[in-house]
Protein backbone atom coordinates (compact mmCIF):
# COMPACT_ATOMS: atom_id res chain seq x y z
CA UNK A 1 0.00 0.00 0.00
CA UNK A 2 1.38 3.42 -0.98
CA UNK A 3 1.06 5.79 1.95
CA UNK A 4 -0.26 9.36 1.60
CA UNK A 5 2.33 11.70 3.11
CA UNK A 6 1.56 14.85 5.03
CA UNK A 7 4.10 17.68 5.52
CA UNK A 8 5.92 18.06 8.85
CA UNK A 9 4.04 20.13 11.37
CA UNK A 10 5.81 23.22 12.72
CA UNK A 11 5.48 24.54 16.29
CA UNK A 12 3.54 27.80 16.36
CA UNK A 13 5.18 30.92 17.77
CA UNK A 14 1.83 32.16 19.06
CA UNK A 15 2.37 30.07 22.16
CA UNK A 16 -0.50 31.17 24.37
CA UNK A 17 -3.09 30.88 21.59
CA UNK A 18 -1.75 27.45 20.64
CA UNK A 19 -2.06 26.20 24.21
CA UNK A 20 -5.61 27.49 24.50
CA UNK A 21 -6.69 25.98 21.17
CA UNK A 22 -5.04 22.66 22.08
CA UNK A 23 -6.86 22.48 25.41
CA UNK A 24 -10.22 23.29 23.87
CA UNK A 25 -9.87 20.91 20.95
CA UNK A 26 -8.68 18.09 23.16
CA UNK A 27 -11.51 18.56 25.62
CA UNK A 28 -14.20 18.58 22.92
CA UNK A 29 -12.76 15.59 21.04
CA UNK A 30 -12.41 13.70 24.29
CA UNK A 31 -16.04 14.33 25.28
CA UNK A 32 -17.32 13.53 21.77
CA UNK A 33 -15.54 10.17 21.73
CA UNK A 34 -16.61 9.17 25.22
CA UNK A 35 -20.21 10.24 24.67
CA UNK A 36 -20.58 8.47 21.33
CA UNK A 37 -19.11 5.19 22.54
CA UNK A 38 -21.05 5.11 25.81
CA UNK A 39 -24.32 5.81 23.98
CA UNK A 40 -23.60 3.08 21.43
CA UNK A 41 -22.76 0.59 24.17
CA UNK A 42 -25.77 1.35 26.34
CA UNK A 43 -28.08 1.06 23.32
CA UNK A 44 -26.86 -2.44 22.43
CA UNK A 45 -25.93 -3.91 25.79
CA UNK A 46 -28.06 -6.08 28.04
CA UNK A 47 -25.65 -6.38 30.96
CA UNK A 48 -22.29 -5.36 32.33
CA UNK A 49 -23.46 -2.58 34.65
CA UNK A 50 -20.86 -3.50 37.26
CA UNK A 51 -18.12 -3.27 34.64
CA UNK A 52 -19.51 0.07 33.48
CA UNK A 53 -19.43 1.46 37.02
CA UNK A 54 -15.81 0.48 37.64
CA UNK A 55 -14.81 1.74 34.21
CA UNK A 56 -16.57 5.08 34.77
CA UNK A 57 -14.63 5.64 38.01
CA UNK A 58 -11.37 4.93 36.20
CA UNK A 59 -12.37 7.18 33.31
CA UNK A 60 -13.12 10.03 35.72
CA UNK A 61 -9.68 9.73 37.27
CA UNK A 62 -7.98 9.51 33.90
CA UNK A 63 -9.90 12.51 32.58
CA UNK A 64 -8.82 14.62 35.57
CA UNK A 65 -5.22 13.63 34.94
CA UNK A 66 -5.55 14.47 31.25
CA UNK A 67 -7.04 17.89 31.93
CA UNK A 68 -4.31 18.63 34.46
CA UNK A 69 -1.85 17.74 31.72
CA UNK A 70 -3.43 20.32 29.41
CA UNK A 71 -2.85 23.02 32.02
CA UNK A 72 0.75 21.92 32.42
CA UNK A 73 1.26 22.08 28.66
CA UNK A 74 -0.21 25.58 28.54
CA UNK A 75 2.14 26.70 31.31
CA UNK A 76 5.14 25.03 29.68
CA UNK A 77 4.46 26.59 26.27
CA UNK A 78 3.81 30.09 27.58
CA UNK A 79 6.58 30.32 30.19
CA UNK A 80 9.22 27.86 29.03
CA UNK A 81 12.54 27.65 30.81
CA UNK A 82 13.06 31.43 30.98
CA UNK A 83 11.10 34.56 31.54
CA UNK A 84 9.82 34.83 27.96
CA UNK A 85 7.31 32.60 26.19
CA UNK A 86 8.74 29.50 24.56
CA UNK A 87 7.46 26.98 22.01
CA UNK A 88 10.22 24.46 22.64
CA UNK A 89 8.47 21.08 22.11
CA UNK A 90 11.01 19.24 24.29
CA UNK A 91 9.63 21.00 27.36
CA UNK A 92 6.13 19.62 26.93
CA UNK A 93 6.76 16.28 25.19
CA UNK A 94 6.62 14.15 28.39
CA UNK A 95 3.26 15.63 29.36
CA UNK A 96 1.85 15.22 25.85
CA UNK A 97 2.94 11.56 25.89
CA UNK A 98 1.24 11.09 29.24
CA UNK A 99 -1.99 12.56 27.95
CA UNK A 100 -1.86 10.31 24.88
CA UNK A 101 -1.40 7.28 27.14
CA UNK A 102 -4.41 8.32 29.24
CA UNK A 103 -6.53 8.81 26.14
CA UNK A 104 -5.52 5.41 24.72
CA UNK A 105 -6.26 3.67 28.04
CA UNK A 106 -9.73 5.25 28.20
CA UNK A 107 -10.45 4.32 24.60
CA UNK A 108 -9.39 0.73 25.32
CA UNK A 109 -11.82 0.57 28.26
CA UNK A 110 -14.65 1.83 26.07
CA UNK A 111 -13.76 -0.65 23.31
CA UNK A 112 -13.92 -3.54 25.76
CA UNK A 113 -17.37 -2.50 26.94
CA UNK A 114 -18.56 -2.16 23.35
CA UNK A 115 -17.31 -5.64 22.50
CA UNK A 116 -18.74 -7.36 25.57
CA UNK A 117 -21.98 -5.48 24.97
CA UNK A 118 -22.11 -6.97 21.47
CA UNK A 119 -21.64 -10.52 22.75
CA UNK A 120 -24.15 -10.04 25.59
CA UNK A 121 -26.86 -8.78 23.27
CA UNK A 122 -26.33 -11.48 20.63
CA UNK A 123 -25.51 -14.45 22.86
CA UNK A 124 -22.28 -14.78 20.90
CA UNK A 125 -18.68 -14.78 22.03
CA UNK A 126 -16.04 -12.09 22.49
CA UNK A 127 -12.28 -11.97 22.84
CA UNK A 128 -10.00 -9.15 23.95
CA UNK A 129 -6.43 -8.26 24.90
CA UNK A 130 -5.28 -4.93 26.34
CA UNK A 131 -1.63 -6.11 26.36
CA UNK A 132 -1.31 -4.90 29.95
CA UNK A 133 -1.30 -8.24 31.78
CA UNK A 134 2.30 -8.83 30.73
CA UNK A 135 3.50 -5.27 30.07
CA UNK A 136 6.99 -6.27 28.92
CA UNK A 137 6.81 -9.71 27.33
CA UNK A 138 5.50 -11.64 24.36
CA UNK A 139 1.86 -11.95 23.29
CA UNK A 140 0.40 -15.01 25.00
CA UNK A 141 1.14 -18.14 23.00
CA UNK A 142 -2.25 -19.56 23.97
CA UNK A 143 -4.08 -16.49 22.63
CA UNK A 144 -2.00 -15.53 19.57
CA UNK A 145 -0.04 -17.10 16.73
CA UNK A 146 2.87 -15.09 15.27
CA UNK A 147 3.32 -14.65 11.52
CA UNK A 148 5.59 -12.53 9.34
CA UNK A 149 5.30 -11.42 5.77
CA UNK A 150 8.14 -10.54 3.40
CA UNK A 151 8.08 -7.81 0.81
CA UNK A 152 10.54 -7.31 -2.03
CA UNK A 153 14.15 -6.99 -0.78
CA UNK A 154 13.10 -7.32 2.84
CA UNK A 155 14.35 -9.70 5.49
CA UNK A 156 12.46 -11.29 8.35
CA UNK A 157 12.47 -9.41 11.64
CA UNK A 158 11.89 -10.73 15.14
CA UNK A 159 8.13 -10.37 15.34
CA UNK A 160 5.87 -8.60 17.83
CA UNK A 161 6.18 -8.12 21.58
CA UNK A 162 4.47 -6.25 24.42
CA UNK A 163 6.25 -3.17 25.77
CA UNK A 164 4.79 -0.64 28.16
CA UNK A 165 1.35 -2.23 27.84
CA UNK A 166 1.28 -1.88 24.03
CA UNK A 167 1.85 -4.30 21.17
CA UNK A 168 5.01 -3.23 19.33
CA UNK A 169 7.49 -4.66 16.86
CA UNK A 170 10.65 -5.94 18.51
CA UNK A 171 13.15 -3.14 19.03
CA UNK A 172 16.19 -3.23 16.79
CA UNK A 173 14.32 -3.97 13.58
CA UNK A 174 13.76 -0.32 12.65
CA UNK A 175 15.24 0.40 9.25
CA UNK A 176 16.19 -3.23 8.68
CA UNK A 177 13.37 -3.92 6.25
CA UNK A 178 11.58 -6.49 8.38
CA UNK A 179 8.38 -6.50 6.31
CA UNK A 180 5.13 -7.01 8.22
CA UNK A 181 4.78 -8.80 11.56
CA UNK A 182 1.37 -10.15 12.58
CA UNK A 183 -0.41 -11.93 15.38
CA UNK A 184 -3.64 -13.88 14.72
CA UNK A 185 -5.96 -14.97 17.52
CA UNK A 186 -6.18 -18.67 18.34
CA UNK A 187 -9.75 -18.03 19.49
CA UNK A 188 -12.58 -17.44 17.06
CA UNK A 189 -16.09 -16.04 17.21
CA UNK A 190 -19.19 -18.06 16.37
CA UNK A 191 -20.72 -16.23 13.40
CA UNK A 192 -19.69 -14.54 10.15
CA UNK A 193 -21.01 -11.14 11.29
CA UNK A 194 -18.15 -9.74 13.33
CA UNK A 195 -16.69 -6.60 14.90
CA UNK A 196 -13.03 -6.00 15.68
CA UNK A 197 -11.97 -2.84 17.55
CA UNK A 198 -8.38 -1.68 17.84
CA UNK A 199 -7.07 1.31 19.82
CA UNK A 200 -3.94 3.01 18.50
CA UNK A 201 -0.92 3.38 20.78
CA UNK A 202 2.26 5.35 20.16
CA UNK A 203 2.58 6.85 16.68
CA UNK A 204 6.27 5.96 16.12
CA UNK A 205 6.84 6.73 12.41
CA UNK A 206 3.26 6.06 11.28
CA UNK A 207 3.45 8.77 8.63
CA UNK A 208 5.30 6.37 6.33
CA UNK A 209 4.46 2.92 7.73
CA UNK A 210 1.12 1.22 8.40
CA UNK A 211 -0.44 -0.86 11.14
CA UNK A 212 -3.11 -3.47 10.35
CA UNK A 213 -6.36 -4.58 11.98
CA UNK A 214 -8.02 -7.74 10.63
CA UNK A 215 -11.19 -9.81 10.91
CA UNK A 216 -12.59 -12.85 9.09
CA UNK A 217 -9.03 -14.16 9.23
CA UNK A 218 -8.06 -17.78 8.72
CA UNK A 219 -6.11 -19.31 11.60
CA UNK A 220 -2.98 -19.40 9.40
CA UNK A 221 -3.65 -15.84 8.16
CA UNK A 222 -3.87 -17.09 4.56
CA UNK A 223 -6.94 -14.87 4.07
CA UNK A 224 -8.40 -11.91 5.97
CA UNK A 225 -10.05 -8.52 5.54
CA UNK A 226 -7.82 -5.69 6.75
CA UNK A 227 -7.74 -2.03 7.64
CA UNK A 228 -4.33 -0.38 7.21
CA UNK A 229 -3.78 2.74 9.32
CA UNK A 230 -1.18 5.49 8.86
CA UNK A 231 -1.02 8.89 10.54
CA UNK A 232 -2.65 10.55 7.52
CA UNK A 233 -4.73 7.82 5.90
CA UNK A 234 -6.68 4.60 6.20
CA UNK A 235 -7.34 1.80 3.67
CA UNK A 236 -9.69 -1.21 3.48
CA UNK A 237 -9.12 -4.41 1.53
CA UNK A 238 -8.35 -8.12 1.71
CA UNK A 239 -5.07 -9.93 2.27
CA UNK A 240 -3.62 -12.96 0.47
CA UNK A 241 -0.82 -14.73 2.32
CA UNK A 242 1.19 -17.94 1.88
CA UNK A 243 2.54 -19.13 5.27
CA UNK A 244 4.97 -21.56 3.61
CA UNK A 245 6.83 -18.81 1.74
CA UNK A 246 5.94 -15.94 4.11
CA UNK A 247 4.84 -13.81 1.19
CA UNK A 248 1.61 -11.97 0.72
CA UNK A 249 -0.12 -8.92 -0.69
CA UNK A 250 -2.64 -6.25 0.25
CA UNK A 251 -5.50 -5.98 -2.23
CA UNK A 252 -7.04 -2.57 -1.58
CA UNK A 253 -10.75 -1.89 -2.08
CA UNK A 254 -10.98 1.73 -0.94
CA UNK A 255 -9.15 4.36 1.13
CA UNK A 256 -9.54 7.79 2.71
CA UNK A 257 -7.26 10.62 3.81
CA UNK A 258 -7.83 11.24 7.51
CA UNK A 259 -5.56 12.33 10.34
CA UNK A 260 -4.94 9.56 12.88
CA UNK A 261 -3.37 9.93 16.34
CA UNK A 262 -2.66 7.84 19.48
CA UNK A 263 -5.85 6.89 21.31
CA UNK A 264 -7.98 6.75 18.15
CA UNK A 265 -10.47 3.87 18.06
CA UNK A 266 -10.61 1.91 14.79
CA UNK A 267 -13.53 -0.50 14.31
CA UNK A 268 -14.00 -2.84 11.36
CA UNK A 269 -17.43 -4.47 11.02
CA UNK A 270 -18.47 -7.29 8.71
CA UNK A 271 -22.21 -7.82 8.16
CA UNK A 272 -23.03 -10.12 5.28
CA UNK A 273 -20.67 -9.08 2.49
CA UNK A 274 -20.51 -5.43 3.54
CA UNK A 275 -17.49 -4.09 5.42
CA UNK A 276 -17.56 -0.78 7.30
CA UNK A 277 -14.73 1.11 8.99
CA UNK A 278 -15.40 3.47 11.89
CA UNK A 279 -12.92 5.96 13.35
CA UNK A 280 -13.98 7.20 16.78
CA UNK A 281 -17.54 5.94 16.07
CA UNK A 282 -17.88 7.74 12.71
CA UNK A 283 -18.12 5.79 9.44
CA UNK A 284 -15.23 6.62 7.10
CA UNK A 285 -15.19 3.66 4.66
CA UNK A 286 -17.69 1.15 3.21
CA UNK A 287 -17.29 -1.66 0.72
CA UNK A 288 -19.46 -4.57 -0.41
CA UNK A 289 -17.47 -7.64 -1.46
CA UNK A 290 -20.10 -8.88 -3.90
CA UNK A 291 -17.80 -11.43 -5.56
CA UNK A 292 -16.54 -12.77 -2.18
CA UNK A 293 -12.87 -12.07 -2.85
CA UNK A 294 -12.18 -12.82 0.83
CA UNK A 295 -13.60 -16.18 2.05
CA UNK A 296 -16.38 -16.33 4.63
CA UNK A 297 -17.30 -19.25 6.90
CA UNK A 298 -16.33 -21.26 9.96
CA UNK A 299 -12.65 -21.30 8.94
CA UNK A 300 -12.50 -17.51 8.79
CA UNK A 301 -13.56 -16.30 12.23
CA UNK A 302 -10.29 -15.12 13.77
CA UNK A 303 -8.92 -11.59 14.26
CA UNK A 304 -5.45 -10.13 13.97
CA UNK A 305 -3.07 -7.19 14.31
CA UNK A 306 0.02 -6.20 12.35
CA UNK A 307 2.76 -3.57 12.26
CA UNK A 308 5.06 -2.69 9.36
CA UNK A 309 8.85 -2.34 9.63
CA UNK A 310 8.91 -1.64 13.39
CA UNK A 311 7.66 1.85 12.61
CA UNK A 312 3.86 1.92 12.38
CA UNK A 313 1.42 2.73 15.20
CA UNK A 314 1.68 0.47 18.24
CA UNK A 315 -1.58 -1.15 19.41
CA UNK A 316 -3.06 -0.38 22.82
CA UNK A 317 -5.75 -3.05 22.71
CA UNK A 318 -7.96 -5.25 20.53
CA UNK A 319 -11.51 -6.51 21.10
CA UNK A 320 -13.37 -8.99 18.90
CA UNK A 321 -17.03 -10.05 19.08
CA UNK A 322 -20.03 -11.50 17.27
CA UNK A 323 -22.58 -9.12 15.77
CA UNK A 324 -25.16 -11.88 15.19
CA UNK A 325 -26.69 -14.61 17.33
CA UNK A 326 -25.11 -18.07 16.96
CA UNK A 327 -27.32 -20.62 15.20
CA UNK A 328 -27.02 -23.06 18.13
CA UNK A 329 -28.39 -21.99 21.51
CA UNK A 330 -26.50 -23.17 24.58
CA UNK A 331 -22.90 -23.96 25.49
CA UNK A 332 -21.32 -27.40 25.25
CA UNK A 333 -19.62 -30.01 23.08
CA UNK A 334 -19.90 -33.57 21.83
CA UNK A 335 -16.82 -35.32 20.46
CA UNK A 336 -16.81 -39.02 19.61
CA UNK A 337 -15.11 -41.76 17.61
CA UNK A 338 -17.28 -43.01 14.75
CA UNK A 339 -14.67 -45.38 13.25
CA UNK A 340 -14.82 -49.01 14.39
CA UNK A 341 -11.06 -49.45 13.85
CA UNK A 342 -8.87 -49.50 16.95
CA UNK A 343 -6.56 -46.63 17.93
CA UNK A 344 -3.91 -47.18 20.62
CA UNK A 345 -3.99 -45.41 23.96
CA UNK A 346 -0.96 -43.28 24.80
CA UNK A 347 0.37 -45.77 27.33
CA UNK A 348 -0.25 -47.66 30.55
CA UNK A 349 -1.30 -45.98 33.81
CA UNK A 350 -3.00 -42.56 33.51
CA UNK A 351 -2.76 -40.93 30.08
CA UNK A 352 -4.72 -39.01 27.52
CA UNK A 353 -6.15 -40.67 24.47
CA UNK A 354 -4.00 -41.41 21.43
CA UNK A 355 -3.68 -39.19 18.38
CA UNK A 356 -6.81 -39.20 16.22
CA UNK A 357 -8.98 -40.97 18.79
CA UNK A 358 -11.92 -38.61 18.28
CA UNK A 359 -12.84 -38.19 14.62
CA UNK A 360 -16.32 -36.63 14.74
CA UNK A 361 -17.59 -33.33 16.09
CA UNK A 362 -21.22 -33.41 17.16
CA UNK A 363 -23.17 -30.29 18.21
CA UNK A 364 -20.78 -27.74 19.74
CA UNK A 365 -21.39 -24.13 20.77
CA UNK A 366 -19.52 -21.39 22.67
CA UNK A 367 -16.38 -23.50 23.19
CA UNK A 368 -13.15 -23.84 21.21
CA UNK A 369 -12.15 -27.31 20.00
CA UNK A 370 -8.41 -26.94 20.41
CA UNK A 371 -7.74 -30.53 19.29
CA UNK A 372 -10.46 -32.81 17.94
CA UNK A 373 -8.22 -35.92 17.81
CA UNK A 374 -7.07 -35.63 21.44
CA UNK A 375 -10.39 -34.25 22.67
CA UNK A 376 -9.02 -30.95 24.02
CA UNK A 377 -11.66 -28.29 24.72
CA UNK A 378 -10.92 -24.64 25.61
CA UNK A 379 -13.65 -22.96 27.65
CA UNK A 380 -15.08 -19.63 26.45
CA UNK A 381 -17.73 -18.99 29.11
CA UNK A 382 -17.04 -19.22 32.85
CA UNK A 383 -19.43 -21.37 34.88
CA UNK A 384 -20.37 -24.83 36.16
CA UNK A 385 -20.00 -27.63 33.60
CA UNK A 386 -21.19 -31.22 33.66
CA UNK A 387 -18.80 -33.48 31.70
CA UNK A 388 -18.91 -37.15 30.78
CA UNK A 389 -16.43 -39.40 28.99
CA UNK A 390 -16.39 -43.08 28.02
CA UNK A 391 -14.01 -45.42 26.18
CA UNK A 392 -14.76 -48.79 24.62
CA UNK A 393 -11.58 -50.89 24.84
CA UNK A 394 -10.36 -53.53 22.38
CA UNK A 395 -9.23 -55.82 25.18
CA UNK A 396 -11.08 -56.52 28.45
CA UNK A 397 -9.69 -55.29 31.73
CA UNK A 398 -9.18 -58.76 33.24
CA UNK A 399 -9.29 -59.75 36.88
CA UNK A 400 -5.70 -58.76 37.64
CA UNK A 401 -5.97 -55.16 36.44
CA UNK A 402 -8.31 -52.19 36.68
CA UNK A 403 -9.78 -49.60 34.34
CA UNK A 404 -10.57 -46.02 35.36
CA UNK A 405 -11.57 -42.79 33.66
CA UNK A 406 -11.06 -39.15 34.49
CA UNK A 407 -10.96 -35.67 32.97
CA UNK A 408 -7.72 -33.75 32.71
CA UNK A 409 -7.90 -30.07 33.68
CA UNK A 410 -5.37 -27.37 32.71
CA UNK A 411 -6.41 -24.04 34.31
CA UNK A 412 -5.49 -20.89 32.41
CA UNK A 413 -4.30 -19.31 35.66
CA UNK A 414 -1.42 -21.77 36.20
CA UNK A 415 -1.11 -23.95 33.10
CA UNK A 416 -0.44 -26.95 35.38
CA UNK A 417 -2.17 -30.18 34.34
CA UNK A 418 -4.36 -31.87 36.95
CA UNK A 419 -7.73 -33.62 37.24
CA UNK A 420 -11.22 -32.17 37.18
CA UNK A 421 -12.57 -35.53 38.34
CA UNK A 422 -11.74 -39.27 38.59
CA UNK A 423 -14.16 -42.20 38.39
CA UNK A 424 -14.22 -45.56 40.16
CA UNK A 425 -11.94 -48.51 39.46
CA UNK A 426 -13.42 -51.30 37.31
CA UNK A 427 -12.16 -54.83 36.81
CA UNK A 428 -13.34 -58.12 35.32
CA UNK A 429 -12.76 -60.40 32.37
CA UNK A 430 -15.92 -59.06 30.66
CA UNK A 431 -15.29 -55.35 31.30
CA UNK A 432 -14.61 -53.55 28.02
CA UNK A 433 -15.98 -50.10 28.85
CA UNK A 434 -14.87 -47.46 31.33
CA UNK A 435 -16.40 -44.05 31.92
CA UNK A 436 -17.19 -41.34 34.43
CA UNK A 437 -19.17 -38.13 34.93
CA UNK A 438 -18.22 -35.05 36.94
CA UNK A 439 -19.20 -31.42 37.54
CA UNK A 440 -16.55 -28.68 37.71
CA UNK A 441 -16.39 -24.89 37.79
CA UNK A 442 -14.35 -23.79 34.76
CA UNK A 443 -13.01 -20.37 33.82
CA UNK A 444 -12.63 -18.80 30.38
CA UNK A 445 -9.40 -20.12 28.89
CA UNK A 446 -9.32 -23.35 30.95
CA UNK A 447 -8.75 -26.58 29.00
CA UNK A 448 -10.25 -30.03 29.62
CA UNK A 449 -9.68 -33.41 27.94
CA UNK A 450 -10.44 -37.08 28.73
CA UNK A 451 -7.95 -39.33 30.55
CA UNK A 452 -7.99 -43.09 31.13
CA UNK A 453 -6.15 -45.57 33.34
CA UNK A 454 -5.23 -49.01 32.05
CA UNK A 455 -2.61 -51.30 33.52
CA UNK A 456 -1.20 -52.43 30.16
CA UNK A 457 -1.34 -51.49 26.51
CA UNK A 458 -4.80 -51.24 25.01
CA UNK A 459 -6.78 -49.57 22.25
CA UNK A 460 -10.19 -47.96 21.90
CA UNK A 461 -12.84 -48.42 19.22
CA UNK A 462 -15.91 -46.45 18.21
CA UNK A 463 -19.24 -46.81 16.46
CA UNK A 464 -21.26 -44.74 14.03
CA UNK A 465 -23.76 -43.66 16.68
CA UNK A 466 -21.01 -42.22 18.87
CA UNK A 467 -22.13 -44.12 21.98
CA UNK A 468 -18.93 -46.13 22.62
CA UNK A 469 -16.04 -43.66 22.84
CA UNK A 470 -16.96 -40.02 23.48
CA UNK A 471 -16.32 -36.83 25.44
CA UNK A 472 -19.27 -34.51 26.10
CA UNK A 473 -19.89 -31.46 28.24
CA UNK A 474 -22.48 -28.76 28.85
CA UNK A 475 -22.64 -25.46 30.71
CA UNK A 476 -25.10 -25.70 33.62
CA UNK A 477 -24.90 -22.16 35.09
CA UNK A 478 -22.97 -19.07 34.12
CA UNK A 479 -22.46 -15.49 35.28
CA UNK A 480 -22.26 -14.24 31.68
Amino acid sequence: MTQPVQPPQQVSNAAQQQASRFAGAFGQAFLDQVGANVCNWVTGATGGIIDLSSWATNLHNQANAAMAGVNTIATGITTGAGATPSSDPTQVHPTVSGMQANTAANAAAIAKLTSTGNSSSTGGSSFGDNFGDDPNGNPSASAWTQYQCLSTSKTIGSGLAVSGGQLVTVEGNAGNGSGFSYIVSTESVLTDDQSVIGVLGNANNARYYVSSLMLRAASDMSTAVYVNVASNGIALGYISYDPSTQTGSFNQWTSASIAMSPGATIELRAVGQTYSVYVNSSVVLNHTDASVQSPVGASNRHCGLGIEDSMGFSWQSINFSDLASPPVIGTGWNLFRSATSAVAMQGSSWSGVGAGTFDTEGPCANVTITSLGYGVITIQKTGWYVMRTNASMSQPCGTSYVFNAGIYYRPVSTGVLGFAGIGQDSSGSNVYNVGMCTIAYLYEGDQVSPAFYQAGSNSVVGNAAGTDTYFTGALVTSLS
